[in-house]
């Protein structure tokens, strides 16, 4: 069984190296069935890639600034994707704490459109089946409502953000 001492986290910075930017293209490609348009593109977005200890690209972390209506201010939109076979037991919640702790550093020295926190659609059916919790422990997210389409909309507030 795989632990999340099996892993590495490393943060990327954009513009994405060539050598890390195919290795992820491939993973979306292979692994997501994303496009490779879309791949292409998402890698602006790149803030984290997760390799596992043989030194594969696994998992990535993605997060564009966005105005959510909802709450009347900016977050970053929050992605992930973990290649199934390499899927483990808080692996996930790993990459959003690094993942919002990171950008909450960035958005401290960004000027412009301050954001509150990150939010992401949760549409994978098993998390929105088995992980019903008002707030995710462990990563803060709290859920706030259902996209059109069922999906949860869950927010992580910055440690002192204002509304």
């Amino acid at each position: 069984m795989k632990s999340v001492s099996d892993f590495s986290f490393q943060f990327v910075e954009v513009p994405v190296s060539q050598e890390i930017g195919e290795k992820v293209i491939k993973l979306w490609t292979e692994s997501a069935k994303i496009s490779a348009v879309e791949a292409e593109r998402r890698l602006k977005e790149l803030v984290l890639v997760l390799t596992y200890k043989s030194g594969e690209i696994i998992g990535v972390s993605t997060a564009v600034k966005t105005h959510f209506p909802q709450i009347h201010n900016y977050v970053y939109a929050y992605r992930c994707f973990i290649h199934p076979k390499f899927r483990a037991p808080a692996l996930d919640t790993q990459m959003i704490v690094r993942t919002k702790n990171h950008l909450q550093e960035l958005n401290a020295l960004d000027n412009e459109n301050k954001c509150v926190g990150i939010m992401v659609v949760v549409q994978n059916e098993v998390l929105k089946s088995q992980w019903k919790q008002a707030v995710w422990q462990g990563a803060d997210m709290i859920y706030i409502g259902n996209t059109p389409k069922g999906h949860h909309i869950r927010i992580g507030y910055f440690k002192g953000a204002r509304i």
